[in-house]
């Protein structure tokens, strides 16, 4: 058996801890969390991205019915550009059920949560205007600090 002592071994302990933290400290990426608002109220349903505004890909998201979103260790940081779309649930169940007439749209909310686990079943379309959809156009310019946590309100405008 190989016995490492003293000046050996602390300097193996120090490499092996080094290298550790460093591999938990990169990668970390960004957390972002916050809301999307049109005239004053949520948007209550579709997606969100964000694009590195130096190019390369992009993190998609979802938008809650309450209007709010939440991402962890967005992987990469400095200035963004954010889009949100809402053309994607214009069809939903909830949507579906906003527009009949007769039957008793509790009754069949209730059914279509159910089946589809409440989520998507519960956004309703919001029409916002289509300039935030594409990263090209939209207005919505943010900076994430890497290994922070970045709290957005994002209020559309027409």
């Amino acid at each position: 058996m190989l016995r490492l002592g003293g000046f050996p071994a602390t300097l193996l302990s120090l490499c092996i801890l080094s290298t550790s933290a460093c591999s938990k400290r990169s990668g970390s990426g960004t957390d972002v969390s916050g809301k999307v608002s049109f005239k004053g109220a949520p948007v209550t349903g579709g997606s969100i991205q964000f694009y590195p505004a130096k190019g390369g890909g992009s993190y998609p998201g979802t938008i809650k019915s309450d209007g709010t979103f939440s991402f962890k260790a967005i992987p990469f940081s400095g200035e963004v550009i954010v889009t949100v779309e809402t053309e994607s649930i214009k069809y939903s169940a909830a949507e579906m059920l906003k527009q009949q007439k007769g039957g008793d749209p509790a009754a069949m909310q209730k059914m279509m949560d159910s089946m589809k686990g409440g989520a998507s079943a519960s956004a309703v379309y919001v029409q916002i205007p289509p300039q935030y959809a594409n990263p090209k156009t939209s207005p919505l310019k943010e900076t994430l600090k890497e290994g922070s946590e970045t709290r957005l309100d994002l209020v559309l405008k027409e």
